[in-house]
């Protein structure tokens, strides 16, 4: 069996199983706190699934959801390539609040003596600090945004405008490897 390029072990179909309906994913290589992560992820996700001896059975119909959720675990700082066709649908308006910060940081990075610029990025940065992370955002990482955010609103009324740019531009620079 061949390594992906995606680094996820090539899927392999049940030949032996009279049930052709069924994808076996090998993950022998894993951890068990993997694993134990992989079974959260997919029972969260309501995706039927068996290990079988350091491998993972699903249904046809599942394997694009298991294989997100795979590589998820594997790079948990990576976005899919086609984040639209993996998100759960009511994720895409997290990505849209995390885009609408990134936004108001970079014209606030510009001018941050604006007031209307100013009150722009509190409200996308007050809306960013009420949400969970968007899909396949490190909720370490997610929390860093929404504290670096926080600051910046802090600042707006009291901080020298140099430090605000700096701040606006350091949390711009954050969420650049996600919009």
């Amino acid at each position: 069996m061949s390594e992906g390029d995606d680094g996820v072990d090539d899927l392999v179909e049940d030949d032996q199983d009279e049930d052709d309906d069924e994808i076996v994913f090998e993950l022998t290589d894993w951890r068990e706190d993997e694993r134990a992560r992989l079974g959260e992820s997919l029972r969260s996700s309501g995706i039927d699934h068996e290990g079988e001896e350091g491998d993972l059975v699903v249904a046809e119909a599942d394997a694009d959801r298991a294989e997100a959720a795979i590589e998820a675990i594997e790079y948990p700082d990576e976005l899919p390539v086609d984040a639209g066709d993996t998100a759960p649908p009511e994720d895409e308006g997290t990505y849209e609040i995390m885009s609408a910060l990134f936004v108001a940081a970079d014209r606030l990075q510009h001018d941050p003596d604006d007031p209307l610029i100013g009150g722009e990025f509190d409200v996308a940065a007050e809306t960013a600090g009420g949400v969970g992370p968007p899909y396949g955002f490190d909720a370490q990482v997610w929390r860093q945004v929404q504290e670096l955010a926080a600051n910046v609103c802090d600042q707006l009324d009291e901080a020298d405008p140099d430090v605000i740019a700096r701040d606006a531009a350091a949390l711009r620079q954050l969420l650049s490897r996600y919009v």
